[in-house]
């Protein structure tokens, strides 16, 4: 199936971490700005770290974050959180139940977010959750019978997309058909950068913009295209802050919350959290202007 694309047309990516991460989507950018730069395609990465589908448009997330570019496609791609990785070598009741009330919740968001695009008038496009790494070793532990739910979750996702007459990405038949070559990394979670490289090839030849994919190919991303990137991460980085205190109606203040994130990323005592905290601090009250500077971004890229 080959996506119907016009000038100025937006692709919108709703996901956990790995859409949050955006390498992927950048390189799938980079092919738009090499092979159809007149048609000045906008790609808007709205995923969010640690989330789930089945959190389905908390606090309208859905609307503010990713309708508000009114997409003409939108990409959804959950499943990790949603199967509730840590709890699989657990022997509590209560893990167990959360693993299976993920899978359960799964085709009710997927339709969700079908009915919600609908609305608009924008068009979904399903992926499967990428792989869950518990076949080789690394130091990481195995967190077993995790893969085999995002399994599970690949066919809801291919079956609804059927049913329903979209297009379906098979992002885990990607990675996990050249597992062997390493592209997931040690968290056995997250694809690396040759992962990455081989989500853009498949959604590429999903959406037909390539026949064959080329998964030894490497991508070479423009200084443009690198700088909006870096730009839009910022912005992932404040959403996933604020999804730390959802349903927390008491936290008003951008002052509040600003301490808030500041307190939480001090104590992870991780680098990678030390920047989310300061790109918070600095840019929370200016969300909207980043909103917009990225559109802008987007457009010079082409010129």
């Amino acid at each position: 199936m080959k996506l119907n694309l016009s000038k100025y047309d937006r692709i919108c990516f709703l996901g956990d971490s790995i859409t949050a991460e955006g390498t992927w989507i950048k390189e799938v950018t980079q092919w738009f700005l090499d092979n159809l730069p007149e048609l000045e395609i906008g790609l808007y990465n709205c995923g969010i770290s640690g989330a789930r589908g089945s959190e389905m448009n908390l606090k309208n997330r859905f609307v503010s974050d990713c309708l508000r570019y009114f997409p003409k496609y939108v990409v959804i791609m959950y499943g990790m959180n949603d199967i509730e990785v840590f709890s699989h070598n657990s022997d509590n009741p209560a893990d167990k139940r959360a693993v299976e009330r993920g899978i359960s919740l799964y085709p009710e968001m997927l339709k969700y977010y079908i009915g919600e695009c609908k609305k608009i008038s924008a068009i979904p496009i399903i992926c499967s959750p990428t792989p869950y790494n518990e076949y080789t070793e690394t130091p990481a532990e195995n967190f077993v019978g995790s893969d085999q739910d995002l399994m599970i979750l690949a066919k809801i996702a291919e079956q609804i997309a059927k049913e329903n007459g979209l297009l379906f990405v098979d992002m885990r038949q990607a990675l996990f058909s050249r597992l062997a070559e390493n592209p997931i990394r040690e968290d056995r979670m997250h694809p690396n950068a040759y992962g990455n490289h081989l989500m853009a090839e498949a959604f590429l030849c999903a959406i037909g913009a390539k026949e064959t994919p080329e998964p030894d190919k490497e991508c070479v991303v423009s200084p443009k295209n690198e700088k909006r990137y870096e730009k839009e991460q910022i912005l992932r980085d404040i959403m996933y802050i604020e999804r730390l205190w959802q349903g927390e109606e008491n936290i008003k203040s951008v002052a509040e919350r600003k301490e808030i994130a500041r307190n939480y990323c001090e104590k992870q005592k991780n680098p990678l959290f030390e920047k989310i905290g300061q790109h918070y601090v600095e840019y929370a009250d200016y969300k909207d202007e980043l909103r917009g500077e990225i559109v802008k971004l987007t457009l010079e890229m082409y010129q």
